[in-house]
């Protein structure tokens, strides 16, 4: 199923779509939308959640649903292999964002393994009623993904060997994206603190980049 979704995106070059410097390669890279994660790294995220076999997955900033589909589509693959039954948690704040990303998902069948939820992702994952999580996904606003990890992390709701990704990661997005130079040096610079929380960590930092980070 994950390919034909896969088939079904109107795909734009990413290069096309985001500033990139020379060794971001993004040439090579394509993405469904300017919000959207590329596509590449959807293949790389449906590999993970086929692999781990989570039983919760936390999403931020879904957007319009692509990457919330492809999670659940790797879901339902693991739940039909005999793995344990996995949900994904999904917290998007604009209402008009969840629409669409409800939308996809009942579209292709999925909306069964999806809890969409429409708020703030770190008053949520501060107060709110969350299951511990094998796996997340930090995509939302680029400042505010290191303060939902420690959300998450403060009130340990991260199982054993969790794994955390982050998008939009690559140090060279400091040059390539000059005017946002700041947020996003910031944005590193938070990461960066995550690390020694960490057991192991893989940093990708072709196109907009991708760091997972493995929890002990």
């Amino acid at each position: 199923m994950w390919s034909s979704f896969r088939n079904s995106l109107k795909k734009f070059k990413e290069i096309d779509v985001h500033p990139h410097i020379c060794c971001e390669r993004a040439e090579g890279f394509t993405t469904a939308s300017f919000e959207s994660t590329e596509v590449d790294y959807l293949d790389l995220l449906y590999g993970l959640v086929r692999c781990i076999k989570p039983r919760s997955v936390v999403e931020t900033g879904c957007h319009f649903g692509i990457s919330s589909t492809c999670i659940a589509l790797a879901l339902c693959e693991n739940e039909k292999d005999g793995a344990e039954n996995g949900r994904l948690l999904s917290i998007e704040i604009e209402r008009t964002n969840l629409e669409h990303a409800i939308a996809t998902a009942e579209a292709w069948g999925v909306l069964q393994h999806i809890d969409f939820i429409q708020g703030d992702s770190v008053d949520y994952l501060t107060t709110g009623a969350i299951p511990a999580f094998d796996m997340g996904f930090f995509d939302s606003t680029r400042t505010r993904r290191a303060l939902e990890f420690r959300a998450i992390y403060n009130r340990t709701k991260f199982n054993r060997n969790a794994i955390a990704a982050f998008h939009d990661t690559s140090r060279h997005r400091s040059m390539s994206m000059a005017s946002q130079r700041v947020s996003q040096d910031l944005y590193l610079s938070e990461l960066d603190k995550i690390l020694p929380l960490a057991q192991g960590c893989i940093e990708l930092t072709k196109s907009r980049g991708l760091r997972v980070f493995q929890l002990p």
